[in-house]
């Protein structure tokens, strides 16, 4: 499978090598509101995005025909945005999930939507329920100086509901990418993106963690339960191997769980993740311990932001929150016209 990338110059190198599996691609538009069944999970071959009108081969690393990459610098502190819903820093990392429900949910949806990440000031965005692969390229048009990167995944009906990243790129590479568990939609029925990013710190150094970006099963079924606790059986295993073959063993795993992190032991999907001595953290238990809700329309909290014991220390003096961007936003309604989830943020001191 291909990985769809607009603004990036990738290494098909790096990504074969790094993450070793199938990497990210380049669907035509669609939308998809239920999940999908066993074996309705498919993709697209790999398709160099520099060639795809053509059809013909060549290296990833080539780029967008004549597109310069863009100019690589530490990130550094100017005028701040003044919005309610304005988080980003200078000083700060911001990684943020966020489920933008059926992308686009309205025609203004994709100009509504570049506003926000703009003005919310994000570095990084892990996106999931992207409907419409030409109206995300609108989207990243409105975004000067943001890169993007979509899920190969399709439903057997061409539809779908993809995974995708929107990052800064003047300090914000992407290294690799990576589809993972495609061979298995009943536990994923769509698969979690992968991808390894280099972090460009103030200082000139840089900074490298993998971002698992996932949407898992919806429902509220025991079935449901079973397949995200499944779902979680295998990132702890996956992570777990990453964490093992790389010295940092920095990793984030982000996205729609749509589950609760405050279940019960005995209903607990998250018990491999939030195991004492599991070397995970879960950044969001505390905003849902503290009745904090992600999801508007139930008041849940199913949106969760879980980071490897080495990235927890990079995390030390951060904070993570959930943009009310339902009450702050005025303008138009967001839930009709954006999404029934809100943004989760993480803002990490720029990580070392």
């Amino acid at each position: 499978m291909s990985c769809h990338v607009v603004g990036l110059r990738l290494s098909l190198a790096a990504a074969l090598l790094v993450l070793g599996g199938t990497s990210c691609s380049t669907s035509g538009g669609g939308s998809r509101a239920a999940d999908a069944g066993p074996g309705d999970s498919a993709g697209d071959p790999l398709v160099p995005i520099a060639d795809e009108a053509s059809g013909a081969g060549g290296s990833l690393g080539d780029g967008g025909g004549d597109k310069e990459p863009p100019l690589r610098t530490p990130p550094t502190c100017g005028p701040r945005l003044n919005r309610p819903w304005t988080v980003g820093h200078c000083a700060t990392f911001e990684l943020a999930t966020w489920n933008i429900r059926n992308f686009p949910a309205a025609m203004e949806t994709p100009r509504l939507v570049a506003q926000l990440v703009r003005e919310m000031d994000l570095d990084l965005v892990a996106v999931q329920e992207i409907a419409h692969a030409a109206a995300f390229e609108e989207m990243l048009s409105l975004l000067p100086g943001y890169g993007g990167i979509l899920s190969p995944h399709t439903y057997r009906s061409g539809e779908y509901q993809k995974t995708g990243f929107i990052f800064k790129e003047d300090h914000v590479v992407v290294d690799a990418v990576d589809s993972l568990f495609t061979f298995n939609s009943y536990v994923f029925p769509r698969p979690p993106l992968a991808a390894q990013f280099d972090v460009l710190l103030p200082g000139g150094q840089s900074a490298r963690f993998l971002l698992v970006d996932v949407h898992l099963k919806a429902g509220v079924d025991a079935e449901d339960a079973r397949r995200r606790r499944l779902a979680i059986d295998a990132l702890k295993r996956y992570l777990d191997d990453f964490v093992a073959s790389h010295p940092e063993g920095k990793a984030v795993v982000a996205g729609d769980f749509n589950d609760e992190v405050t279940d019960p032991i005995g209903e607990d999907v998250f018990q491999p993740l939030q195991a004492q001595g599991s070397g995970f953290t879960v950044l969001t238990r505390t905003l849902a311990e503290a009745g904090e809700y992600s999801f508007v329309t139930a008041r849940s909290f199913i949106d969760q932001i879980i980071v490897t014991d080495s990235l927890r220390r990079d995390y030390r003096g951060g904070r993570t929150q959930v943009v009310l961007l339902d009450e702050l936003v005025t303008a138009y309604d967001y839930v009709d016209d954006i999404s029934d989830h809100l943004p989760v943020v993480a803002s990490f001191p720029f990580l070392e």
